[in-house]
């Protein structure tokens, strides 16, 4: 089964001085959709994924995620580089059946 994903800019990740966040992003520029999500590090010109999920609506989750303390700690401790946000949504063609291609699709990036 090919999957075709048309991908965001990665969105940057800053650190918050809140005591209730570690990390915030402007949400609005996370589409409001389904699709695949990875948050990652930005390190000497190449991204790595330090958490890929997928969701009915991106800009939901990512913002869930984010009050997150648990997984924004996990990211925190990360080694170094820039935290980015990038999301991607499935191009759909006729007779694919989106939620099992996003399963597919994250367990394929996962791996």
């Amino acid at each position: 089964m090919k999957i075709n994903i048309s991908w965001n800019k990665p969105v940057p990740m800053t650190k918050e001085k809140d005591a209730m966040q570690i990390y915030s992003c402007n949400l609005y520029k996370i589409p409001d959709v389904s699709g695949i999500y990875i948050f990652a590090r930005y390190y000497n010109g190449k991204y790595y994924a330090l958490y890929v999920g997928q969701s009915k609506n991106l800009r939901k989750r990512v913002k869930g995620h984010l009050n997150n303390l648990k997984l924004m700690k996990y990211l925190e401790k990360a080694k170094t580089g820039n935290r980015v946000i990038i999301a991607g949504s499935i191009v759909k063609k006729g007779g694919k059946n989106p939620e099992k291609s996003l399963k597919i699709l994250e367990r394929s990036l996962i791996r």
